[in-house]
C-alpha cells in the first residue's frame, strides 16, 4: 500500500472487501479503509475479522494471537 498512498495519506478503497484483510492491512498501516460488500455473510465475516486482524502484531504468530485451536 506505501507505493500506492505516498507519505501514509490517502484513504484505501476495496470494492470487493471479502472477510476484510486489506482493510484491516490499512489500517494497521496507518490508512483510512472503505470496504464495500454486497454479500451479507462476507459483510457480517468483515466486521468480527477486522479489529482482530488490525490488532494482530505481524512479527508474532499469527494462529497464537487469533487463538484459533483454542477450545
Amino acid at each position: 500500500m506505501s507505493a500506492a498512498l505516498p507519505l501514509g495519506e490517502g484513504i484505501v478503497l476495496d470494492p470487493f472487501m471479502g472477510s476484510g484483510s486489506t482493510i484491516a492491512a490499512a489500517k494497521v498501516l496507518g490508512y483510512e479503509g472503505i470496504g464495500i460488500e454486497r454479500r451479507e455473510e462476507y459483510f457480517k465475516m468483515s466486521v468480527e475479522a477486522i479489529p482482530k486482524l488490525a490488532g494482530l502484531n505481524p512479527q508474532d504468530d499469527p494462529i497464537e494471537q487469533l487463538n484459533l485451536f483454542d477450545s
